[in-house]
């Protein structure tokens, strides 16, 4: 199940506030955040198995690389920024790649806020898509198929 849909296809709303802070007939933050991260656990397993087998390797080469699926740890970070009425006064992060193994981001539609640098090293803004997800490749994946 992914943010914005359920098991059979149909649609959810993203999580609101009052779904955060447990008002009304939500659950508590606390189950809602660690029902989110174990959907997040499964969807990267998924997607290191279709990335091994995508490269030739055994499909569990990647989880393997990364202790297997008993040991394989996981972040969740929160972060929430606002549209800023002065874009242009707005400090970004200094250009990085990311150290793990796959970031996934649920990003604000409504505000572009990755850029990633294309072969031609131009930044590239990543425009938001409605009920998708990013998905970005870190650097030990990279070292761990070589």
């Amino acid at each position: 199940m992914f943010p914005g849909s359920t098991p059979d296809g149909g649609e959810l709303p993203i999580l609101s506030s009052n779904a955060i802070l447990g008002v009304g007939p939500y659950p508590q933050p606390r189950e809602t955040l660690e029902g989110y991260c174990k959907e997040m656990v499964k969807l990267c397993e998924n997607l290191m198995t279709i990335l091994s087998k995508n490269l030739g390797l055994q499909e569990d080469r990647l989880q393997n690389a990364f202790g297997g699926k008993d040991e394989a740890g996981g972040c969740l970070r929160v972060n929430y920024y606002p549209k800023c009425p002065q874009p242009e006064l707005t400090l970004g992060l200094s250009p990085h790649s990311d150290p793990g193994g796959l970031t996934i981001l649920l990003p604000d539609e409504h505000v572009a806020g990755l850029h990633v640098r294309g072969s031609d090293d131009a930044w590239i803004t990543v425009e938001p898509a409605p009920h998708a997800l990013i998905v970005n490749i870190g650097d030990q994946i990279q070292v761990s198929i070589l």
